[in-house]
């Protein structure tokens, strides 16, 4: 019989995709976060819980993941903690939620799962959006559908963020916290998202802008963030300025003057743009 040689495969990227017409079960590709030299992966995280019985258990550790890249998850918050927790040298986390019509989703239990990632993640991006199979759903929406807010205040080594103003202030603008109670203390750049901005009961129109100057004014910035250089709306619905206050640009002017005169750069980027 001829030697055999044995061959050692290093991988160190990952795309593991769900496509609708076929189901994979979760299992299959999370045995990827057993492989010690994979560095970057993408994976569409659905809910077990819909499309699964049993718990899901993660085989292994990715001590060597830098980046994971989650489009379009579906997962619970719960379930995305469990993948979280065994990423321990995660510096990049692209986080794109797909809720369900008729969840409840509680930004309380997001941070809670992005605890785990607290001090090694130094790039957050995170989208939030509903979906479902009614045409209507966008202009469904009440107040009851999203609770709570996320506080990366002990996020140490967070420096760039990017999310929609509703994940750090609420759903409801009446009882939203100070931006600097909430946002993390070595913070470089910000990029406020305009996800969820076509809901009838989408708030953060007009009312986000006295939360901004209550935050920029007086450079009081420089005490929560003294690292802070660009405060940025990322553009992904093109609908952010198109009431009230924000109609034709003059928003965007009161933003960049605000910002210019306190020392931060500011600037109004299509979703994809670097800053």
């Amino acid at each position: 019989m001829g030697a055999f040689r044995q061959e050692t495969v290093s991988i160190k990227t990952a795309r593991m995709h769900l496509l609708p017409w076929r189901r994979l079960y979760l299992e299959t590709y999370l045995l990827f976060f057993s492989i010690p030299t994979l560095q970057e992966a993408e994976m569409n995280l659905s809910d077990y819980k819909r499309t699964q019985q049993l718990p899901i258990s993660i085989p292994g550790t990715a001590t060597a993941l830098k980046t994971l890249r989650l489009p379009q998850a579906q997962a619970s918050p719960q379930f995305l903690g469990e993948v979280l927790s065994r990423t321990p040298s995660l510096e990049t986390l692209m986080l794109d939620l797909w809720v369900y019509e008729d969840t409840k989703f509680s930004l309380h239990a997001l941070a809670s799962s992005l605890d785990f990632v607290a001090n090694t993640i130094t790039r957050l991006s995170i989208g939030l959006k509903a979906w479902g199979d009614t045409v209507s759903i966008y202009d469904a929406r009440d107040q009851s559908w999203l609770w709570g807010n996320c506080s990366f205040r002990t996020f140490t080594a967070l420096q760039i963020l990017e999310t929609p103003p509703f994940v750090l202030l609420g759903w409801d603008c009446r009882s939203a916290p100070q931006l600097s109670h909430v946002l993390p203390p070595n913070l470089v750049a910000i990029g406020f998202r305009d996800d969820c901005c076509g809901y009838l009961s989408y708030q953060w129109h007009e009312e986000l802008m006295p939360v901004f100057a209550t935050f920029i004014s007086n450079r009081s910035w420089m005490e929560a963030t003294p690292y802070l250089q660009h405060f940025n709306v990322v553009l992904h619905n093109d609908r952010l300025f198109c009431d009230n206050e924000w109609r034709y640009d003059k928003g965007k002017v009161e933003l960049k003057v605000l910002c210019e005169e306190n020392g931060l750069r500011c600037d109004v980027v299509q979703a994809g743009d670097s800053y």
